[in-house]
């Protein structure tokens, strides 16, 4: 009998530590917060408090709006009408890694990003489009994508993102509150001046897609 006892200690000891090493490392996720509309995540029909894992498309039909929220990382996207988004959140990661290995592409259409000031997780956090890079730092922005004219252009509230040429990595600046950017079509193959807008013209881009904090 004690010898079986033994034995039963000897295979579940591993388990255990099995166990006790998971909370150190997490998989992405991100929550249906609320939705307007309808939306599909791999043409799979969304609903509020749906959890979103691993990779795949979300696309929002005519006005429709979705904002998913990654609680790890104290962000929030709010996706647009008309809009695709692809997803890759497959990565296990340590609490304070730096390596940047999750993404977000807006294909088409319009998005808004928002990241808690509060948030000082060292995960590197980037948007893509077809053709531009934004990293992501505590801000609001808006970026709008335009696949038929390979168009990019961003409006950032507050805070300050990197602006950088998919292709040519040496092109980038930074855009600070109250600017707009623009890349790719009528904006030009590179990236071009930056345009301080006024408050009017600000409130009419929140208004597209409003952030509720």
């Amino acid at each position: 009998m004690l010898r079986f006892i033994i034995i039963l200690l000897i295979c579940f000891l591993p388990i255990q530590i099995s166990l006790a090493k998971k909370p150190n490392e997490t998989h992405p996720w991100a929550i249906v917060e609320t939705l307007q509309g309808k939306a599909t995540f791999n043409k799979k029909a969304l609903k509020v408090n749906d959890m979103i894992r691993n990779k795949g498309v979300i696309k929002t039909q005519e006005n429709s709006i979705i904002k998913i929220r990654l609680s790890q990382w104290k962000n929030s996207i709010t996706i647009g009408p008309n809009s695709i988004m692809n997803l890759k959140l497959t990565h296990k990661m340590h609490k304070n890694q730096s390596i940047h290995k999750h993404f977000y592409t807006l294909v088409k259409g319009v998005c808004r990003w928002f990241s808690s000031p509060k948030n000082n997780n060292k995960q590197k956090q980037r948007l893509y489009t077809t053709n531009a890079i934004f990293g992501v730092r505590g801000t609001d922005y808006l970026v709008k994508a335009n696949p038929l004219l390979n168009e990019t252009e961003i409006i950032v509230f507050s805070g300050k993102v990197l602006f950088q040429n998919r292709t040519k990595k040496v092109d980038r600046k930074m855009i600070s509150k109250n600017q707009w950017g623009g890349l790719g079509g009528r904006f030009g193959n590179k990236i071009g001046n930056i345009l301080t807008l006024p408050k009017n013209i600000i409130q009419h881009f929140k208004q597209q897609l409003p952030q509720e904090k």
